[in-house]
């Protein structure tokens, strides 16, 4: 198969709020599937697929997998399709470098109990892996449909003839006014802005599940080294490491070990370096339900909220929180898994070790939506 051009999805509670959907993000390819009570909108401006419905249906019905992902390689070679789903329903899917989907995919292969695929690689999931004949399809099993031609036609010359008309009649009959300078500056639309400028930012599930493994990993480090806490800086997760009482002979001897961390080990910085290669997509995301009951869950994690506000940006509005909690690293995972979504957002981490079993967490969320009228 060659590289895939995928369609962008979102997931809509009814007509009334599909129609507000297309109003606010008109395209001319679409497709609209129904799971149970919910509509799920797939779109774009050019011809697309939404191949994660193709494969879906293909693996899911025989079988109850849970929570599986599917990786194959492309027909270019370069590009690799990876998509990860939960209870039958597709939850993301990309078209990337193996490297970078596998850093996409990164905490979903790690919840999966299968990883299908037809094309064998090496992975530390290896064991997980379920070889499968490579599935086939024509492109009109799985692409977006055009929208109907003639009538968008019919509206665009409807919207022509009254723009026009309007014009005659300001043309004739408002009085003649000196003509003011014109400004070469350009109108910024901040919808527009706001989303050019999303590619961006960093999605808080893929820093956080990368922070609590790379915590993990220097838990193991041998005594005396010390390295207690990760920090986000810029688009980089870093781990200080304290060796001021290691010996050279422990130091060299750890050095030649071919482990991750080793990889990650910058000596100009004495800290462990792990680079967020993986930036946030933007895809409109409704948060008048989401918001409140997010915050719900943050209460029954006992995660305390701060510093809350709402910025807008046109038809979009930016809720940016701090979020600080204390216990178990499971508690991180949990919540990790609680904002696995590609409209929320962080630039500010510090996740810190306390005890052998007990972490402490500061994280600046930013959840990024629209908030549709009742």
């Amino acid at each position: 198969m060659s590289t895939l051009s995928l369609a962008t999805f979102v997931i809509l509670p009814s007509e009334k709020e599909l129609k507000r959907h297309r109003k606010l993000y008109p395209s001319q390819f679409e497709r609209i599937v129904e799971n149970g009570a919910m509509l799920r909108r797939y779109y774009s401006m050019t011809p697309a697929v939404l191949y994660g419905e193709f494969i879906k249906q293909h693996i899911q019905p025989q079988n109850d997998f849970g929570r599986f992902v599917y990786i194959e390689r492309l027909d270019d070679e370069s590009s690799w399709y990876g998509a990860a789903f939960e209870d039958g329903q597709l939850l993301h899917e990309y078209v990337e470098s193996f490297e970078q989907l596998m850093q996409n995919l990164a905490y979903d292969c790690h919840l999966a109990t299968h990883i299908f695929t037809p094309t064998i690689f090496d992975s530390i999931y290896s064991h997980k892996l379920s070889v499968i004949e490579k599935l086939t399809a024509s492109q009109e099993t799985y692409q977006l449909e055009r929208i109907n031609e003639h009538h968008a036609e019919k509206i665009m010359g409807g919207l022509i003839l009254i723009v026009l008309a309007l014009f005659i009649s300001l043309y004739l009959f408002m009085p003649k006014q000196e003509q003011p300078v014109s400004s070469n500056e350009p109108i910024i639309d901040p919808t527009a802005q706001f989303i050019q400028s999303y590619n961006d930012k960093l999605i808080a599930s893929n820093v956080l599940t990368n922070a609590i493994h790379l915590l993990t990993e220097t838990a193991l480090l041998p005594t005396p080294m010390k390295s207690d806490a990760v920090t986000l800086s810029g688009n980089t997760l870093i781990a200080t490491l304290d060796k001021s009482t290691v010996n050279e002979q422990t130091w060299k001897q750890w050095r030649s070990n071919d482990t991750t961390l080793n990889a990650l080990y910058v000596e100009a910085t004495k800290a462990f370096t792990f680079p967020i290669t993986s930036m946030a997509k933007w895809q409109p995301f409704d948060v008048t339900h989401y918001l409140p009951a997010f915050l719900d869950a943050l209460k029954l994690l006992n995660i305390t909220v701060t510093n809350q506000q709402s910025i807008p940006h046109g038809d979009i509005t930016t809720h940016s929180m701090l979020l600080t909690m204390k216990g178990e690293i499971s508690k991180a995972l949990i919540l990790s898994e609680l904002i696995d979504n590609p409209a929320i957002t962080t630039n500010a981490l510090t996740l810190t070790r306390t005890s052998t079993d007990e972490v402490s967490l500061t994280l600046s969320l930013s959840i990024h939506g629209i908030t549709y009228g009742n």
